[in-house]
């Protein structure tokens, strides 16, 4: 199984003059593989990608850090 919250804060938008507020969301996904649980492969698939890509993020974000406190 495997499984991912998402936490949006509150939206405020001026779409055209239309104003648009949200609260804060918050969202569980989860799934489970193997099987016939087809969605739930999906479910897992997306998962792992998206946590991979929002780990290379985290650290090529630290990287610049550092290589910009290098630099000055």
């Amino acid at each position: 199984m495997s499984g991912a919250d998402l936490e949006l804060g509150a939206v405020n938008l001026n779409v055209l003059g239309l104003q648009v507020a949200t609260q804060p969301i918050s969202i569980d996904v989860s799934g489970v593989t193997g099987g016939t649980n087809v969605l739930g492969s999906l479910i897992c698939t997306i998962l792992e990608t998206v946590n991979n890509v929002v780990g290379l993020v985290n650290l090529l974000n630290q990287l610049l850090g550092i290589l910009g406190g290098l630099t000055g």
